[in-house]
């Protein structure tokens, strides 16, 4: 799921009229527009961070998260 973040987040990015570069917000150019086994893991780190959030956000909106059984 953190890979697929990532790839949202270029997406984002990319729509935003990012491009490839140094990081500079004011330029709109990121070093991190790249594929995910590209990215340095404290980079990495950050996606995965977002996805460790899923459940609590979901939950504060009122959902559950359950294991299905089998």
């Amino acid at each position: 799921m953190a890979e697929m973040e990532h790839e949202r987040c270029n997406a984002e990015r990319l729509m935003e009229g990012y491009s490839l570069g140094p990081r500079d917000h004011e330029k709109k150019t990121s070093p991190y527009l790249v594929r995910w086994e590209e990215l340095p893991d404290d980079v990495k780190e950050y996606d995965r961070a977002a996805v460790r959030k899923i459940p609590d956000l979901l939950g504060k909106a009122c959902f559950e998260i359950y294991r299905l059984k089998q």
